[in-house]
């Protein structure tokens, strides 16, 4: 079933369609670049990645600092925006977003900021990376610190064992004599 209502918005599965392309189910790209985009009802979004398809130009390095500093809001979206405003969403403020991670943010042909979810995906796994290596170092070192204290509670057991055996020497030298 498709729709169009009075000011153009399409609607298809629906018959009050709240964007300009509202629809229900499964959309598919098939001629998206070289490649495909495909996006169902939840909003799961699919698009080509193919290395065969990229000019790399290198690392994307942005982590754990970064993504310590973007603050998660929960939202409405409002009447000016032009979607469903009644849900509440979770997500980022494209504004916090550009400050830390600035290769996520674009501007619409409105003005607005937009936000790309690859780079704060990527440096999440970068963030990830980063407190791997933390972990993995403060293993290490936790088990160094206890071969350490092994040593030094050995050391001090083996100093106590011969002051004890002294003490005993001179116990006997002195029992001896008598």
């Amino acid at each position: 079933r498709m729709r169009i209502d009075n000011e153009g918005n399409v609607g298809i599965g629906t018959t009050a369609p709240l964007a300009q392309f509202h629809t229900t189910g499964t959309v598919r790209f098939a001629n998206f670049g070289a490649g495909t985009m495909q996006t169902d009802a939840s909003g799961n979004v699919s698009v080509s990645s193919d290395a065969r398809l990229k000019k790399i130009k290198g690392d994307f390095n942005t982590g754990l600092a970064a993504v310590m500093r973007l603050t998660p809001k929960q939202y409405k979206w409002n009447k000016l925006s032009g979607l469903e405003t009644e849900g509440i969403y979770t997500g980022f403020i494209a504004q916090n977003v550009k400050e830390f991670i600035p290769e996520a943010v674009g501007v619409d042909n409105r003005g607005y900021l937009t936000l790309s979810d690859r780079p704060i995906i990527a440096a999440l796994v970068n963030a990830i990376k980063e407190q791997q290596q933390i972990i993995e170092n403060q293993t290490n070192e936790i088990s160094t610190l206890k071969v350490e204290n092994s040593t030094q509670v050995s050391i001090e057991a083996h100093e106590n064992l011969k002051a004890e055996v002294e003490a005993l020497k001179q116990l006997l030298y002195e029992t001896g004599k008598k």
